[in-house]
């Protein structure tokens, strides 16, 4: 079924049952058409979260079959899993901070005082990273699409980037689990 004003169709529920709005959704709103209440974007995919550096990247990484990331976008947020698992890395003269690149959309601009383009993660799980350099946590930074890897300092409530020499050579190494939400301007 199709309903159309004007001569343009606007609403339109497919054999499957399922209804698209060209416009979006207005939600709570009763009939109004609140612009902040429009649900006009809706995504789901997979993202491919590869390590890199701030300074002299890595030459070479290879990744376990388990290294992927999925999300799902809601209007401006973004909800970000992945997993990542390296099986070897070339560390030849690698330079500054750990961070995972390729989140699917930029973060926010930074806008204030409000700062809604920095994002804090959290990480799930990890294991077989060198010791004493566990990462615990990542920040993305306004208008970015790399997450920079932390960690909590000497169990004080400061965090330390993990530099890019902390990531072990071995086979099954580097195990990470993150998760966090983001809001995007996207």
């Amino acid at each position: 079924h199709q309903f159309y004003t004007a001569d343009n169709e606007r609403v339109r529920i497919h054999s499957n049952g399922v209804m698209s709005a060209v416009n979006g959704i207005a939600l709570g709103v009763g009939t109004a058409s609140t612009a902040s209440n429009v649900l006009n974007d809706y995504e789901e995919g997979t993202w491919t979260p590869v390590y890199k550096t701030t300074g002299n990247n890595f030459p070479s990484v290879t990744y376990n079959v388990f290294t992927g990331g999925k999300y799902t976008k809601i209007g401006r947020l973004v909800s970000i899993q992945a997993t990542l698992r390296t099986n070897a890395v070339d560390d030849t003269n690698v330079s500054g901070v750990i961070q995972i690149a390729g989140l699917p959309f930029a973060s926010s601009g930074n806008t204030g005082s409000t700062r809604d383009g920095i994002s804090a993660l959290a990480i799930g799980d990890q294991a077989d990273w060198k010791s004493g350099h566990t990462p615990n946590g990542g920040v993305i930074n306004s208008g970015d699409t790399d997450i920079t890897i932390t960690q909590l300092y000497a169990n004080t409530a400061n965090t330390t980037n993990i530099a890019s020499t902390d990531l072990q050579t071995g086979t099954n190494k580097n195990r990470i689990n993150i998760q966090g939400v983001y809001v995007t301007d996207a």
